[in-house]
């Protein structure tokens, strides 16, 4: 999450008699300086300024009018959520006025503000069942100053402490919000300065629960990057369930109140990256499928470089270097009218020369389903398998 804060510059100026008079309404230090700035210009000059924290500032036009038009276009290249309005034409406030000393005392101390948390125990109940959210949240109530947290329909959030209205620190938080969502525009402030926006419920932990048997990698698990996943999955706590989809997807939801949550999150995340059907294959402490001891996983052999005829080389095509570099276990699988199957970093050799066959033969589904090519369909040999090349099955090929 980003966290904003606001550093200031403190200028001195030397300033006409009624450049005490400034809009009580400035939201930053950085556009009070801004101000005091603008008034050392000549006429005709404008000054508009937005709740969030946007300012503009033209001076030397033709007339007030111009000028305040030109202030309000540059106020809002940096407007986000709230209107520019005028508050001052040639150094005469429009509104509610203050001395420049008492105003940046006053954003000052409101950048510096502190907050009382009543009970810690509560949270906004926006965020109940959001426990990394939450983790964010409880360091947000220990800042000082004018501060927001904001939440998207997704769970993306973000915060903005260290501000001197209440304003602009909405607006940072929204802003920082949309940029970390996808659900652009779904983001809302649930909380300002430590007081829960719509209301608060007690925050219940996530339980520690027994993991699976760490050592037992569950069959369904094929591949190196699955693997991984799966072993950063065992380390997380609360509710949660890991998602296969096919060979090479998966995806896993945890640190969830509950175990339904946990399953939900892990099958967006595998069917975020795959089109077919993904399957829950570990609940909590449990393995749904069968597994086998990591002991048991014969590690692949590192890749080797060798050669070959030109012909057995033909039946690679264009993926001969890169099947010799490929890493883990491996295989490729090819007919005569060169259709392939290619699989690489596997954990073992059997997964591999299934998954390679399985791609090989989808060539031939869609060969004989158009007519046109229902006579290039030929049974697909697995032809080299990690180092080795199969030759007893690249002879059956050239024998078709």
């Amino acid at each position: 999450m980003k966290l904003r804060t606001i550093a200031s510059v403190i200028c001195t100026f030397s300033l006409p008699s009624f450049a005490q008079d400034l809009p009580s309404n400035l939201p930053t230090i950085e556009s009070l300086d801004a101000y005091l700035n603008y008034l050392t210009k000549p006429d005709h000059r404008a000054f508009a300024i937005s709740e969030d924290g946007a300012y503009g500032s033209a001076w030397s036009y033709a007339s007030t009018a111009e000028a305040a038009s030109f202030a309000m276009a540059r106020c809002r290249e940096g407007v986000r959520t709230q209107t520019c309005t005028v508050v001052s034409t040639n150094g005469s406030v429009q509104g509610e006025i203050s001395s420049a000393s008492k105003l940046r005392l006053d954003l000052e101390y409101a950048r510096t503000k502190t907050w009382a948390v009543v009970d810690d125990k509560y949270i906004p109940r926006e965020l109940i069942g959001r426990h990394k959210a939450v983790a964010d949240y409880r360091g947000y109530l220990g800042l000082n100053g004018q501060k927001a947290f904001a939440l998207a329909a997704d769970g993306a959030w973000a915060y903005s402490y260290g501000n001197a209205r209440q304003s602009v620190a909405k607006a940072n938080a929204l802003t920082d919000c949309n940029r970390y969502t996808k659900n652009k525009g779904s983001c809302a402030v649930i909380d300002i300065n430590s007081r829960a926006v719509s209301g608060s419920e007690t925050y219940i932990s996530p339980p520690m629960l027994n993991g699976p048997d760490t050592e037992l990698v569950p069959l369904a698990i094929k591949t190196y990057d699955q693997w991984r996943l799966y072993r950063r999955f065992l380390d997380r706590p609360g509710h949660r369930a890991f998602a296969v989809g096919g060979a090479t997807h998966s995806g896993y939801g945890s640190n969830k109140a509950s175990l339904e949550a946990a399953r939900r999150m892990a099958l967006e995340k595998c069917d975020v990256r795959f089109l077919g059907e993904c399957r829950i294959i570990v609940e909590n402490d449990k393995i749904l499928v069968d597994s086998v001891n990591e002991k048991q996983l014969i590690l692949a052999p590192d890749p080797l470089r060798f050669d070959a005829e030109d012909r057995v080389k033909a039946l690679f095509g264009s993926r001969w270097n890169e099947y010799l570099r490929a890493e883990g276990h491996k295989a490729f699988a090819a007919n005569k009218y060169y259709a392939q199957g290619f699989v690489v970093t596997y954990l073992n050799s059997g997964y591999a020369q299934e998954d390679a066959l399985a791609q090989c033969e989808q060539f031939n589904t869609l060969r004989r389903q158009n007519k046109n090519n229902r006579l290039v369909a030929a049974p697909c040999q697995i032809i080299a398998v990690n180092n080795d090349l199969r030759l007893e099955n690249i002879e059956k090929i050239f024998a078709q």
